[in-house]
């Protein structure tokens, strides 16, 4: 909305600079105008004062009206008359050529004031609206043979005039062309904005109402294209966080229903042990001895579904955050890591690492997901492929930005029906002839997530030669890491 603010600013600017630029032609004009009605009322007043000298001569050498009359029609190129009176008494002159209508104006008592008031001997110039221009009336005192005389002036300003309506002019143009540039802006914004900011405005009430999927409408051109860029991508990071929480509350769900509904064989093998207990199984050797066995087992079997749903947990965590918490790693390393917990075991299979330059090479990983998702891998292997041998042979691929890693076993083998399956949540497939209790159905869930974690994919091919099971893994890595 700033910036539309901005925008709008933008015709009151034009609006502003407009007026001020008549305001300052106004204000020259006026300055020029001013300063000619001083010039020319100067200009005026010396005249005058010299037809003030020529009258006292001719009063005093008593001449010919009518030379009087022609020498001052020579004089001005306007229309004038003048008129010269003893002050009380009667006009001793005027001049003859004169418009009726300027000796009329003479006779207005407002003229008549001002020529006997304080602007005596002043010129004074009026607008008359008959005539349609300006006069400068002067009226002047002198004595001459002992008398007092007046001489008075009326003198049609047709040059005043013409400058009075040319700055008119000026000013009335500019005015107008400011207008007219104001009003085409404002339209321009108005077609430029108001159109786009309704059709923005559906836009976001429909996101608003949770329509995620409603195209925000985003102008080819115009100041409004920015903002709706904006807002289409505020729509889509909104449209992406929502459906990101959409997902994490499906999986908080599927978490909770995964806890109920893996917890639940293993606590009822416990309250069925914890029964038999009570009901004298420790008078009984050989009862005592499976229930304990009972209670040992989904016990470890308890133990490792919470092991395994606090890896889905952190699996989760970081799948929700934009930068991944990567260090640098050895494959070797993990590996082993990997395999520490089954060299205890008396049924240990043999391991073959193939690891080639990598075992002394660092990737960046989550150390502690990796080993828990081979960990898982060789666990499966043995609990239901009875595997006795069990190798991981890397390779690089994909122009060396990537690693394959095959974990194979010589086990049972994974039917080709099965094979997609295995990954999903709570399956498992037939139970071994070795050990004959059922997994929890989260080993490789837990492992493709963990590879998915760190950009990478996982399947089950087919075998060659003695390996039965191949779970092939794509893990990309940085060209510096090969």
């Amino acid at each position: 909305m700033r910036t539309i603010q901005i925008y709008w600013f933008f015709p009151l600017f034009v609006a502003v600079l407009v007026g001020a630029v008549v305001a300052v032609i106004d204000f020259q004009v006026t300055s020029f105008r001013n300063s000619y009605f001083a010039a020319l009322e100067q200009e005026i007043g010396l005249r005058n004062h010299l037809f003030v000298g020529v009258c006292k001569a001719m009063i005093e050498q008593k001449m010919d009206p009518k030379k009087m009359d022609l020498y001052f029609r020579k004089q001005s190129e306007n229309p004038f008359i003048l008129r010269i009176k003893k002050v009380g008494g009667p006009t001793v002159f005027e001049t003859s050529s004169s418009p009726d209508s300027f000796r009329r104006m003479l006779q207005v008592q407002r003229i008549r004031n001002i020529m006997r008031g304080p602007a005596r001997d002043e010129v004074f110039f009026e607008y008359n609206p008959y005539h349609k221009t300006y006069f400068a009336y002067n009226a002047m005192t002198f004595s001459c043979s002992n008398n007092k005389y007046v001489l008075i002036m009326a003198e049609k300003c047709d040059s005043v005039t013409r400058l009075v309506r040319l700055s008119e002019f000026a000013i009335y143009v500019f005015s107008t062309m400011g207008i007219v540039i104001v009003a085409g802006l404002i339209i321009y914004f108005l077609a430029q904005v108001r159109s786009p900011l309704k059709r923005l405005k559906v836009s976001t009430r429909e996101i608003a109402s949770g329509n995620f999927d409603y195209p925000v409408y985003v102008p080819r051109t115009g100041i409004v294209r920015e903002i709706a860029m904006s807002v289409r991508d505020m729509a889509e990071h909104l449209k992406g966080q929502i459906l990101q929480l959409r997902r994490f509350e499906t999986q908080r769900r599927e978490f909770f229903g995964a806890i109920s509904h893996a917890m639940k064989t293993p606590l009822t093998g416990i309250l069925s042990a914890v029964e038999g207990i009570e009901q004298g199984a420790l008078e009984n050797p050989e009862y005592r001895k499976e229930c304990i066995n009972a209670l040992k087992l989904q016990s470890g079997r308890l133990s490792e579904l919470l092991h395994e749903f606090l890896a889905l947990n952190t699996i989760e965590m970081l799948e929700s955050k934009k930068e991944r918490d990567f260090t640098p790693a050895y494959l070797a390393d993990i590996l082993y890591e990997a395999t520490e917990g089954f060299f205890h075991n008396k049924n240990c299979p043999e391991f073959i690492f193939e690891t080639g330059e990598y075992e002394e090479k660092e990737i960046c990983v989550n150390q502690k997901l990796l080993v828990q998702a081979f960990e898982n891998l060789f666990y499966n292997a043995i609990l239901h492929g009875g595997a006795t041998r069990i190798s991981v042979r890397v390779s690089v691929s994909g122009g060396k930005s990537a690693l394959t890693i095959d974990v194979c076993d010589n086990g049972t083998g994974i039917p080709v029906s099965d094979r997609e399956k295995v990954f999903e949540r709570f399956y498992s497939s037939l139970k071994s002839k070795n050990n004959p209790v059922p997994g929890n159905g989260l080993g490789l869930v837990i492992v493709r997530r963990v590879i998915e974690l760190h950009g990478g994919t996982i399947a089950v091919v087919d075998g060659y030669g003695e390996w039965k099971t191949v779970f092939r893994i794509i893990l990309p890595v940085s060209s510096e890491d090969i």
